[in-house]
């Protein structure tokens, strides 16, 4: 049966009946089911349902019928019918909008010791890994490095995304340890891909602010290196604007420390936090990422004129620019236009494990040795 539109998924949790489809499972991305900001993104024809206000959906929905789509993990579930059941999916579609949060992630607000103590055994337990997104250079769109995502394979709901631990992590300290996770995983990914010369050339790590204001900055960095044989200029620690909150001449001095090991620097969610202009030239950092809020909104014309000089301000002090969330083709067109360096987004790959990445990367990049991958 001819598939006109497939739904998209990452995690079910919480979800009744029908088989799941994985984003990145799929060879080509017709519809993008996302439910962020209580909205359905969909591709190619899309239109705002005249029944379910700021829902966008497909004008035409033929083969399928399930469509359970959850606010929290932009998932959906489907199945084959018949075209009359497209009311069916709109249907389904509210009832995930108006219900509460899956399971995992209310019982997670609702018990915020339990969720501290439940993060400390998957710590233990080994439970924590790392998922790679694709980050492509803007002027040829190939793959030039990656970033590396934390995941939580919890053995009661399945993989978990940060937004589901990380607020929980950070209040108990232990975003430092799951910090050192993904350095360690992420350096040793990023020079097994080096030694068989297969695989993004480089991966971005996301460091929280809490790293810079401990006695030993440079400990967890150093170690990580050390213990991978990872060189220092395939590594890039993704910096949030607040990790100047604070003592900022501490964090300064710190940050500096981590630049003169050849460890590369960005400022991440640049412009939604606390941006000080007066910031960029006072840090060693090589590149800034435009906020994926800006992208989605690239047809207002105030946030064009903002991502344009974003962008020519960050080129006039020697950054490189990469912009997040991007997913359609006149976002794209807009960024490569305004001469953006790299984009980041589901047009170009979900996050998804080192094999998988590998596999998405294999028709454009060829192993130029035969030496055996192994695992991460």
């Amino acid at each position: 049966m001819r598939q006109d539109f497939i739904f998209l998924s990452e995690s079910t949790h919480g979800l009744p009946g029908g088989p799941t489809l994985h984003r990145e499972k799929l060879p080509v991305a017709l519809v993008f089911a996302c439910l962020s900001v209580a909205s359905v993104y969909a591709r190619p024809k899309v239109k705002e349902s005249d029944s379910l206000p700021g829902v966008v959906i497909p004008q035409v929905l033929r083969g399928w019928r399930r469509a359970v789509i959850s606010r929290e993990d932009a998932t959906c579930r489907a199945g084959p019918a018949t075209p009359e059941s497209t009311s069916s999916a709109l249907s389904h579609a509210a009832l995930a909008l108006s219900s509460p949060t899956p399971d995992p992630y209310r019982r997670l607000a609702r018990e915020p010791d339990a969720a501290e103590d439940d993060i400390a055994r998957g710590i233990c337990e080994g439970e924590f890994l790392v998922h790679y997104q694709p980050v492509v250079d803007a002027r040829t769109l190939s793959v030039a490095s990656a970033e590396a995502l934390l995941r939580w394979n919890h053995p009661e709901h399945g993989l978990l995304r940060p937004h589901a631990f990380i607020t929980y992590a950070e209040r108990s300290g232990q975003i430092l340890a799951l910090d050192r996770i993904a350095l360690h995983q992420a350096a040793t990914q990023v020079r097994a891909w080096q030694l068989i010369s297969c695989g993004p050339s480089s991966v971005s790590v996301n460091c929280s602010a809490l790293h810079f204001s401990t006695a030993d900055p440079l400990g967890p960095l150093l170690r990580a290196l050390g213990d991978t044989g990872c060189p220092p200029e395939l590594i890039d620690l993704e910096l949030t604007e607040n990790v100047l909150i604070g003592d900022v001449e501490r964090a300064i001095r710190a940050i500096n420390a981590v630049s003169a090991l050849g460890i590369s620097l960005t400022i991440d969610d640049f412009g939604v936090e606390y941006a000080a202009l007066n910031y960029l030239r006072r840090l060693p950092a090589r590149g800034l990422k435009i906020d994926r809020s800006f992208v989605v909104d690239l047809d207002n014309d105030k946030t064009r004129t903002i991502v344009a000089a974003t962008i020519r301000l960050a080129h006039r002090l020697g950054l490189r620019v990469t912009a997040e969330g991007v997913e359609t083709r006149a976002q794209e067109h807009f960024l490569r236009a305004t001469n953006c360096d790299f984009l980041q987004g589901y047009r170009y790959g979900a996050p998804m494990a080192a094999e998988d990445l590998e596999v998405h990367l294999a028709p454009t990049r060829q192993p130029k040795t035969a030496v055996s991958r192994r695992e991460p």
